[in-house]
């Protein structure tokens, strides 16, 4: 039936919520998990999910040969093939750097540009605890390269023999771990601090290559041509998380910075704390509508 008289108005009143209130943890576990699942490209198109996936996947190839030939050739010849697991990090640089370039502007420069971020911060979060969760998100997802390939490296030689004594496990897990979590944090605040001045994701992708590869070719001009201290090469994230590596192992190699172990500490510790000045002072410029 229709016509004037078939319209009601039904005045139920203010209904206050009584539902569950997960408060500020639920609220950036929420944004740690839809950023990872941002990241990763899940239930997005196929070529969202091409890029992370298959740096991913070129990142493991290594730990795939080398674990192949440890089960395939005697235990002498696989030894002088495979190298130290703190080598490894060196064949996959380039791919951590490809990685972080994709992930932080995913993470970050879609918020702004479509709207996102002010819906967030009409949630109990505040600036801090959305970029907090943004932070977990970003090195979350770096592990993925940082830590699982050399983890896979050494599982697969364990399970075919060629790996270390178990004496030598703990140590060499505890120090995997350790320098998985440390590359993320400078890795994913670097990316994070070059991918928080642009809102578009392919400048800001561009960009965080770019300074890198040209803070790398300045301190390498520097050093090798104008015969600068070695000392510059801290300006090089390349070859400054190259030497945290080197400290966390214990391991003595002409790539690096050259400073002590003290020395590298500290520059890693000034790379973390200036990025994340960057991301906080962009931040807290921008005017935000909810």
């Amino acid at each position: 039936m229709s016509g004037p008289d078939a319209a009601r108005v039904y005045d139920r009143g203010y209904r206050r919520y009584d539902g569950p209130r997960g408060g500020v943890g639920a609220s950036m576990r929420s944004v740690v998990v839809q950023t990872l699942k941002r990241v990763f490209g899940l239930r997005r198109s196929v070529w969202q999910k091409l890029p992370p996936w298959s740096i991913v996947a070129l990142a493991f190839v290594p730990a795939l040969v080398y674990a192949s030939l440890g089960a395939l050739l005697p235990s002498d010849d696989a030894a002088g093939i495979i190298p130290d697991y703190y080598e490894y990090y060196g064949f996959i640089g380039v791919l951590v750097l490809l990685f972080v370039a994709w992930a932080a502007p995913e993470a970050l420069s879609g918020d702004r540009r479509s709207g996102m971020l002010g819906l967030y911060l009409a949630s109990p979060l505040d600036r801090g605890t959305y970029l907090s969760a943004k932070a977990t998100a970003i090195g979350g997802a770096l592990l993925a390269v940082t830590l699982g390939p050399v983890a896979f490296l050494l599982v697969a030689r364990l399970l075919a023999g060629t790996g270390p004594s178990v004496e030598d496990i703990p140590l060499l897990v505890l120090r995997i771990v350790l320098t998985g979590v440390v590359l993320s944090a400078f890795w994913g605040l670097l990316g994070a601090a070059v991918a928080a001045l642009s809102d578009r994701r392919a400048i800001a992708t561009a960009a965080i290559i770019l300074v890198v590869l040209l803070l790398t070719a300045v301190a390498n001009v520097a050093v090798d041509g104008a015969d600068y201290p070695e000392w510059i090469r801290a300006i090089d994230p390349l070859a400054v998380s190259f030497d945290a590596v080197l400290v966390i192992w214990g391991a003595d190699d002409e790539r690096g910075t050259g400073l002590p172990a003290i020395g590298v500490a500290a520059v890693v510790a000034a790379w973390i704390a200036l990025s994340s000045l960057v991301v906080w002072w962009r931040y807290r410029l921008l005017d935000i509508t909810r």
